[in-house]
């Protein structure tokens, strides 16, 4: 059985003139177990209402002219509201790209996610409510989770995908922790935005891996990006890579070596030691994600030299 199919669906908008604005028109599609599937067009034309029309969504100028949406040989639109909330959000939801689509910034996310467990679960304990959000909202990082856990010193979370940074932002602000704070720019540009002896340590966690060799200069372990970091490292400032790629963790070690750096922890399977450090036990998502599907988590820290540039290695010769 699929699970889900739609058939021939078309949605309109009615406009202040009376007139009406054709923005799906009879759309059909079969998605089969353990497949996906794309949607492909340009902006407007009418991907996000398809969407919206298929989960009941649509704002008030919306209207479903036609089709029928079947999950699970369960026919959507024949359901009451009441009966179609048990299918939003616990086996169908539309996940926004940008978070300021999705959530309202002048409410705490928080209480965003008790609502939409509370709207849509027979009932729920308010207790496993919240215990349930601290949970979802631990899977947005780790910038948040060792501020809580150091509060006597500031982190900084950079990244260029402003969704991620606003959920950690957010989770910041509504524990009320002081010590964080966020930058959203391309990490090519990180030096314009240090001094000298500004940063203590850099936490590198589940970077790209840019495994072609022709892409070397990207991998944020590199010997280009290792330079960027010695011109605003402390005096013997450390290096945390985390990575499930045993192609960047290996690269890694042998630039390490080849340059004489001072290796302070290493490990090509993080989980499978007795008693990691408390730091490397907090979890990313991703990194979740990675365990979940049995993959190594590897690990290396280690100290910069701020008076010797880095030397790439020829990776033929490894």
């Amino acid at each position: 059985m699929d699970v889900l199919e739609v058939r021939n669906l078309c949605v309109d908008y009615l406009c202040e003139d009376g007139t009406a604005l054709h923005a799906v028109e009879d759309v059909s599609f079969r998605l089969e177990q353990g497949r996906s599937l794309g949607l492909v067009g340009e902006s407007g034309c009418g991907k996000t209402t398809a969407m919206l029309g298929m989960l009941r969504l649509l704002p008030a100028e919306g209207r479903i002219m036609s089709g029928e949406v079947l999950y699970q040989g369960v026919d959507l639109f024949a359901l009451s509201e009441s009966g179609m909330r048990t299918y939003r959000w616990n086996k169908l939801a539309l996940v926004f790209q940008g978070a300021m689509n999705a959530l309202n910034p002048v409410r705490r996310v928080g209480d965003q996610i008790a609502e939409a467990i509370t709207c849509h679960r027979a009932a729920p304990d308010a207790k496993a409510v919240k215990e349930r959000v601290d949970e979802l909202l631990e899977l947005v990082g780790m910038t948040p989770e060792m501020a809580r856990q150091y509060p006597d010193k500031n982190f900084l979370g950079i990244d260029i995908k402003g969704a991620r940074m606003w959920k950690g932002a957010m989770m910041a602000r509504n524990q009320s922790m002081e010590n964080v704070g966020f930058l959203r720019t391309r990490i090519e540009l990180i030096e314009s935005f240090f001094d000298k002896d500004e940063v203590d340590e850099i936490w590198i966690t589940f970077p790209d891996p840019q495994l072609k060799k022709k892409r070397n200069k990207k991998r944020l372990t590199g010997s280009r990006f290792l330079n960027h970091y010695r011109s605003f490292l402390i005096k013997d400032g450390l290096i945390h890579l985390k990575t499930d790629s045993t192609e960047l963790y290996n690269y890694t070690l042998n630039l390490v070596n080849r340059n004489n750096l001072d290796i302070i922890s290493s490990s090509n399977d993080l989980y499978s030691e007795e008693k990691p450090d408390e730091n490397l036990l907090i979890r990313t998502h991703y990194e979740q994600m990675f365990l979940d599907a049995g993959k190594k988590i590897t690990y290396i820290c280690f100290r910069i030299d701020n008076n010797k540039p880095v030397i790439e290695i020829n990776e033929d010769d490894n």
